[in-house]
């Protein structure tokens, strides 16, 4: 389902989309047909529990994976941007799956497996955008440069989860539409002929796989991945090994143990 495609309509009460998805984004969405069922997936988006997994392509080579906590706020003209300042708290989770290199002056990017544990407006986006590396092709937060190699957004949802009404677990996933999957293609390098080895998971997605797989059933590509909480901004934690975690002020020499 394309982000662009939807239309708000009147329904029937009770009924109706939980969640949304940006426009010119893609992937899936959830929607109950019964109150009962829509009550239910509103209390589990509210307390974080249903997972929202996406496959992301954005500029630069992020250097590491990361758990991003910083508060946004939705300004006018439907911006929104990381301030602790009329806020609401946003997490995304990133894992940097490779390195990808585009163009003759082989510009960075880097294909990433995200989810969200809020849904805030533009959430993906501007937390990127925060960071340094905007979405591909995002217009509003990075360059319409992009447009000449890329149709849209390279922001795709590709799975959910959510608990029925009698408790249990129920997902759904969506392989990566033939659009984005092949921009994908031509920026990966061909495998070694002869390759016997599960593809990478650059390459898988490419050839319309990976989207079964949870985002935390995929392994960051250096093994690594920290956490780091806008509210205190010095506090870089190494959730890969947190029995020995370490704390590091900015602007000291030292680094403390915990």
């Amino acid at each position: 389902l394309d982000g662009s495609s939807l239309r708000r309509t009147s329904g029937d009460i009770g009924t109706g989309f939980v969640g949304r998805l940006d426009t010119g984004s893609s992937g899936l969405l959830l929607r109950a047909t019964s109150f009962e069922a829509l009550l239910a997936l509103q209390a589990q988006r509210e307390l974080g529990t249903i997972e929202r997994d996406y496959i992301v392509l954005c500029h630069g080579h992020l250097e590491r994976s990361i758990s991003l906590s910083a508060r946004i706020r939705r300004r006018t003209g439907g911006i929104s941007s990381v301030t602790l300042i009329g806020s609401r708290p946003a997490r995304t989770d990133m894992k940097v799956l490779a390195h990808l290199n585009h163009g003759e002056n082989d510009e960075p990017l880097s294909l990433m497996v995200i989810r969200i544990h809020s849904g805030r407006t533009h959430q993906i986006r501007c937390h990127l955008h925060h960071l340094g590396h905007p979405v591909v092709c995002d217009a509003r937060y990075g360059t319409l440069a992009d447009s000449e190699w890329c149709p849209r957004n390279f922001l795709h949802r590709y799975r959910v989860a959510f608990h029925d009404l009698d408790g249990a677990q129920r997902s759904s996933h969506c392989p990566l539409p033939p659009d984005l999957a092949g921009v994908l293609e031509k920026l990966l390098p061909p495998l070694p002929q002869g390759f016997l080895h599960p593809p990478p998971a650059a390459h898988l997605f490419a050839a319309g796989g990976g989207s079964g797989r949870p985002w935390s059933n995929w392994l960051p590509m250096d093994g690594v991945m920290v956490e780091r909480d806008e509210d205190f901004p010095w506090l870089d934690v190494n959730i890969q090994h947190l029995s020995e975690h370490e704390l590091v002020a900015p602007n000291k020499g030292t680094t403390k143990k915990k």
